[in-house]
């Protein structure tokens, strides 16, 4: 017997398979056959091709063989293809696999777009991606592009027309021109562009047009103007450039303010008198109105007592609605009393205004002289007179007469602040201005002397000034080792007090302290057959020193 070695790849069989034992001279065959979606890809009898055969037959075999089948997966095939101005990718005849998927991309050029997408023939509308799922079989895409169209939307207003008219199909980066005209008697009043402004002309050109637009065009009558003016003081209706349609009527009306007058009209600058209204009738040229006005005028009597002025003054004419003022001033030491307008007080007033005077009127002003206020005081403790707020004419004397209390003195007077001394009388000569007057006041004032003698003092000492009635202690003490001796009251002798008190003092005074050392006493004694020197009680004053000699008798 002998070994036939079958074997099969992947994605198919051969039948029988494995070691097949073959008795010799015996015919051995095999079947081979490949999975759904392969094919056979070649048979190998011993190592050599048979071809992609479905079945090998070994016949009187006599000797050991090999046969091997491979497989390869079936393969479709998709034509791809693009017309002009755009891709399809993958491109081409593309070869997919059994069951695999296959995806293509369309694209258009710049200023193009997909048109439409056959499908093995069949529109699947103009997409941009497109994939086939699971091929079985072959087929085809084709994809087909055309060049991007916009709109432009072209109008016209009443009396004119924009040629070409309506939503005008324009392809992407061409241009498209537009003329405009107006009608009889009209013109073009503005074209808008895509809603902005490019004024009113008579053509227009998109050039490389990429986008929708617009274009609208307007227009107007033709017109005339005529220029209305005032002067001052009055109005016309209506003012200033008035636009009148051609061949229309136009009336104007012309009006004074209040008490103001119509002066003239000038039409075409000449007059047609002053009238209120007038009218253009079918108007075909450019005109002017011009209206002048006048105004009334009032008068104003001015006048002025003695010892002063008005400005300006006597019969002052002034314009209806016109502001007049007058400046009143009082001699040199007077001054405005009162303005009286119209009968009526306005008070001392150095101005007065009349506005927007629209009748007569009068003023008159009167004066009086100045007065000065001397402020005169006095402080606690004495008088001043006159006293206040003494009121003094320009150019007048005032004198003031200063008296102090009992028992007090007149300190100083400040005129303006300033001392003029103690004095009992001040008078303030030819006043121009106000002034004060401020007396003060200080209490009647005592001397007491005080003084000590050498080894003591006195406190308070030297001359100690002491107020009318008022009482002045006094502490007097000695040095060490001294005493008071003795104290003197004006000259007289109140003992050794170691103080003393003034009380309701009204006089001048003196008071004196004397003071002495203290002194001790050393009794000195000597016994029989001798003697002592100085012998007995010796007096020693404080803190000096004492000696003291001692002999015995002869034989002692």
């Amino acid at each position: 017997t002998y070994s036939i070695l079958a074997s099969a790849g992947q994605n198919g069989s051969i039948s029988p398979s494995g070691a097949v034992s073959v008795n010799a001279g015996s015919d051995q065959s095999f079947a081979i056959a490949a999975d759904a979606n392969f094919h056979i890809a070649d048979v190998l009898v011993d190592g050599v091709s048979v071809g992609a055969v479905r079945s090998y037959a070994f016949n009187g075999v006599l000797a050991n063989h090999t046969i091997e089948a491979s497989f390869a997966i079936d393969t479709y095939s998709i034509l791809a293809s693009a017309g002009l101005n755009g891709a399809i990718s993958p491109n081409g005849a593309v070869s997919v696999n059994a069951g695999n998927d296959q995806s293509f991309s369309i694209s258009a050029d710049a200023n193009f777009h997909i048109a439409d997408v056959l499908v093995d023939g069949v529109s699947v509308g103009a997409v941009s991606i497109y994939s086939f799922s699971n091929v079985l079989g072959n087929h085809t895409i084709e994809a087909s592009f055309a060049i991007d169209t916009y709109s432009i939307l072209a109008s016209a207003g009443l009396n004119g027309s924009i040629s070409p008219n309506g939503a005008v199909s324009v392809n992407a980066g061409s241009d498209q021109s537009f003329a405009i005209a107006a009608d009889a008697n009209f013109h073009i009043a503005d074209v808008l562009v895509d809603g902005v402004s490019v004024g009113a002309v008579s053509s227009y050109a998109f050039t490389g047009v990429l986008a929708n637009h617009s274009i609208e065009a307007s227009f107007a009558i033709d017109t005339y103007s005529i220029l209305a003016s005032a002067g001052l003081n009055g109005s016309i209706s209506p003012s200033g450039a008035v636009s009148v349609n051609a061949g229309s009527d136009q009336s104007f009306s012309i009006a004074a303010d209040a008490n103001f007058h119509i002066a003239d009209v000038l039409v075409d600058g000449v007059s047609v008198g002053a009238v209120s209204s007038y009218s253009f009738s079918n108007v075909l040229g450019n005109h002017t109105i011009e209206a002048s006005f006048a105004i009334d005028t009032y008068s104003i009597l001015a006048s002025a007592g003695l010892n002063g002025s008005i400005s300006p003054s006597g019969a002052v004419s002034v314009s209806a609605g016109s502001d007049q003022s007058f400046s009143i001033s009082a001699d040199a030491n007077f001054h405005v009393a009162d303005v009286i307008v119209d009968g009526v007080s306005v008070g001392a007033v150095s101005s007065y205004a009349f506005t927007g005077v629209l009748a007569n009127h009068t003023i008159d002003a009167s004066f009086a002289i100045d007065t000065y206020s001397i402020q005169a005081s006095a402080g606690l403790n004495g008088s001043i007179s006159p006293n206040g707020a003494v009121s003094v004419n320009a150019g007048s004397d005032q004198s003031f007469s200063i008296s102090a209390d009992a028992n007090f003195h007149i300190a100083d007077v400040l005129v303006d602040g300033v001392s003029v001394g103690a004095v009992p009388s001040y008078t303030f000569s030819g006043v121009l201005a106000n002034h004060s007057i401020e007396a003060s006041f200080a209490i009647d004032t005592y001397s007491i002397l005080a003084s000590a003698g050498l080894n003591g003092s006195i406190s308070p000492s030297g001359a100690v000034s002491v107020n009318a009635g008022s009482d002045q202690s006094f502490s007097i003490s000695a040095d060490a080792n001294f005493h008071i001796a003795d104290v003197l009251v004006d000259g007289v002798s109140v003992g050794a007090v170691s103080s003393y008190a003034f009380t309701g003092v009204l006089g001048n005074h003196s008071i004196e302290a004397s003071f002495a050392i203290d002194t001790y006493s050393i009794l000195a004694s000597a016994g029989l057959n001798g003697s002592i020197s100085p012998n007995g009680a010796a007096s020693v004053n404080a803190g000096s020193d004492q000696s003291f000699s001692i002999s015995a008798d002869a034989n002692f």
